[in-house]
């Protein structure tokens, strides 16, 4: 898995999910960044500006995909960030449950990602 299918994976979780896919674009690319990350960061990597940028970042804390840093946000461990996301979405619809075993591949793939980057 690399950068380049960021927006497929984003897709894929998206329908599995029933979840806004340009906040998964966000969170898979912050998983590349071993520092925390800005507003300005995120805006570069989605190729928004800061205040949509911000508002998806928000959008992250609520749903469990990141924390705020001293400086920044930092991305929780994709295991237990798309956990969240499964728990929510699985409240709003038990035919999530039917995604499990391939949201499950793609969690790995993902820990493989962050685990390349942080050195792991």
């Amino acid at each position: 898995m690399n950068n380049d299918d960021s927006a497929e994976i984003a897709s894929e979780l998206a329908s599995l999910l029933r979840y806004d896919q340009v906040v998964l674009l966000g969170f898979i690319r912050a998983l590349t960044i071993e520092e925390e990350i800005s507003v300005s960061t995120m805006s570069e990597l989605l190729g928004v500006g800061e205040e949509v940028s911000s508002k998806i970042m928000e959008k992250m804390i609520e749903d469990g995909l990141m924390i705020r840093g001293k400086v920044g946000y930092i991305p929780l461990h994709p295991r237990l960030a798309l956990s969240n996301l499964y728990r929510i979405a699985l409240a709003r619809d038990d035919a999530v449950r039917v995604g499990r075993v391939r949201l499950d591949a793609i969690t790995a793939m993902l820990v493989k990602r962050r685990e390349d980057v942080q050195g792991w």
